[in-house]
């Protein structure tokens, strides 16, 4: 049985929590967060725009919620691909382990870091 991974936000003005990622059931790239289900949620980092970066450690990739239109995007690793390659290209054509444990955003916004543990690394992606 699989388990269904959420993102969540608490407002820290009125202590509110809602769900703001992981409520439905479709795992394609371009979906709403609210629509979209997420697979082996690790690690999330927030940036000073207010997009959302997290890893999806059993779908290879660093994933990201736009803050405005709430659609979600693989922002590094192929989706559902394994591996190590990519080094010096883009980002989106990496390969990442499933065993990405966390990552790490160096405001103001010049790079994302990304522990790649099973491929014995950490990865930076440059922030355009």
């Amino acid at each position: 049985m699989s388990e269904i991974n959420y993102i969540r936000k608490v407002d820290k003005t009125t202590g509110l929590i809602s769900t703001i990622a992981g409520q439905g059931w479709n795992d394609s790239e371009s979906v709403l967060a609210s629509e979209a289900y997420l697979n082996d949620v690790v690690s999330v980092a927030v940036s000073s725009d207010g997009t959302v970066y997290f890893v999806e450690r059993s779908n290879g990739a660093v994933r990201k919620i736009h803050p405005t239109t709430t659609l979600i995007s693989t922002f590094a690793g192929q989706y559902y691909a394994w591996g190590f390659s990519g080094d010096n290209g883009t980002a989106t054509s990496a390969t990442l382990s499933t065993v990405v444990t966390s990552i790490y955003l160096h405001e103001p916004l010049d790079a994302l870091y990304i522990a790649d543990t099973a491929n014995h690394r950490v990865r930076a992606v440059d922030m355009p």
